[in-house]
This record gives C-alpha cells, sequence and structure tokens, in this order.
C-alpha cells in the first residue's frame, strides 16, 4: 500500500495536533457570537439616536414655523384692525346708497313734470286740479288698464277747465310728447257754470322715473329723445 492511499494521510504538509478539548474551541465560538450581537445592538441603538434626532429636529422646524406663521397672523390682524373703522365706514356709505336707490325707486319729480305738462295747455284752459299716484318702493307696480293698455308707474289726474271744451281735446293731442308718457284716457266732461271740466288721466312709463341715485349715467340717447319731445309742441 502507498501512502497516497492511506486516508486521512497529508504529504508535505505542517504537522498540527489539537491539545485543548472542543470545549475551548465552543466558548470561542460563542464569544465571537456575543461580540456580533453587541454590535448588531449597538448598531440599532446608532440608527434608533438617529431617527429620534431627525424626528425631533423636523418637530423643532415645524414648531418654529408655526411661531412665524401665528405671528405673521398676529401681524394681519393688528393691520385689520387699523383699517377696521374705515371698513365699516365704507359699508355703511355703500348700504346706504343702497337704501337711497330702493327708497327712490318709484321717485317722480312731479313739480318738473307737472311744469312740463302745463306747457301744453292753450289760452282760455286751466288747471283746476290735479292728483298724482304712484306706488310706494315696496308696493307692486300698478298693472295695466286693460289687455291692450301700456304698463304705467304713476297717474297724473288732470282737472282741465275752460269755456270750450277745446282745450281739453289740444292738451291731450299734445300730451303725448312728454317724456315718459304711457296712455292718456278721458274719464268724464262736465259743464258747470259756464266752463267745461273735462277730468283726465295721463299715465307714465319707467322713462319718467327719476333715478336720481343710479349708478349709470344716462345715455345721450335719452338725452335727445327728452330733448326731442319738448321739441314737438
Amino acid at each position: 500500500m502507498s501512502a497516497a492511499s492511506i486516508p486521512g494521510l497529508v504529504l508535505s504538509a505542517e504537522p498540527r495536533a489539537q491539545l485543548l478539548p472542543p470545549s475551548v474551541k465552543q466558548r470561542e465560538k460563542n464569544r465571537a457570537a456575543r461580540r456580533m450581537m453587541v454590535l448588531l445592538v449597538i448598531f440599532s441603538v446608532v440608527i434608533t439616536g438617529a431617527g429620534v434626532g431627525w424626528g425631533f429636529l423636523r418637530a423643532a422646524q415645524a414648531h418654529l414655523s408655526l411661531l412665524a406663521t401665528q405671528q405673521l397672523t398676529a401681524q394681519i390682524l393688528e393691520q385689520q384692525a387699523e383699517y377696521a373703522d374705515a371698513a365699516r365706514m365704507a359699508m355703511l356709505v355703500t348700504q346706504g346708497e343702497e337704501a337711497q336707490q330702493v327708497v327712490t325707486a318709484t321717485e317722480i319729480q312731479w313739480a318738473s313734470l307737472f311744469a312740463r305738462a302745463s306747457e301744453y295747455l292753450p289760452e282760455g284752459t286751466r288747471v283746476a286740479g290735479i292728483a298724482f299716484q304712484a306706488p310706494a318702493p315696496w308696493e307692486t307696480t300698478f298693472p295695466p288698464e286693460g289687455p291692450l293698455r301700456e304698463p304705467r308707474v304713476a297717474v297724473a289726474t288732470f282737472e282741465l277747465a275752460g269755456v270750450s271744451y277745446d282745450g281739453a281735446a289740444h292738451f291731450v293731442a299734445k300730451i303725448p310728447s312728454i317724456f315718459g308718457f304711457s296712455d292718456v284716457k278721458i274719464d268724464k266732461t262736465e259743464f258747470k257754470d259756464g266752463e267745461y271740466t273735462t277730468t283726465l288721466k295721463v299715465t307714465f312709463d319707467p322713462d319718467a322715473l327719476s333715478g336720481r341715485y343710479l349708478t349709470d349715467e344716462p345715455t345721450d340717447q335719452t338725452t335727445d329723445e327728452a330733448t326731442d319731445g319738448g321739441d314737438d309742441e
């Protein structure tokens, strides 16, 4: 039998002999495993501490941002308080303007309207009586007097007296030229004490409203129509 065929026989190697008991080698392995466990625990503690530190830093940044936002909000509120009186006054002015528009929504300048209507009276005819009627702003508008009648926002009732009925007829023929005219109707004519007394009603459309507090300026076309109406006498 040759030396190469002997099992466990290593040629040209350094001879070794294991004189320590196996328990010593096992203790070394256990010691190495414990060192590895300690390193893993330390690494875990370091990672956990880093995470906690990062979270604390983010929380501190968020708190500082919140404080800055609160300070900015306080400054804005302080500035708003400085202009609170001006804003309140502006609101009161706006409310007053809106109230003016609502209250005067059905307003008609009756004095100027009567003066204008009087220009259509011929000689020998006078106004014996007059009554004006218009709905209040909180009331509904007047309905038309019939299916074929024009809409109306106000009514002026005239009593014209004269020695002849021709004066009332002349007035009825000319009154449609007045600005805002809607319709005219003769109610009755009486002859008493040598005079004819004619009662007639003149109705007006929305153009007759004064619109004193409207924000829109009147157009040139409306002004021209009013001027043309006065030149038709």
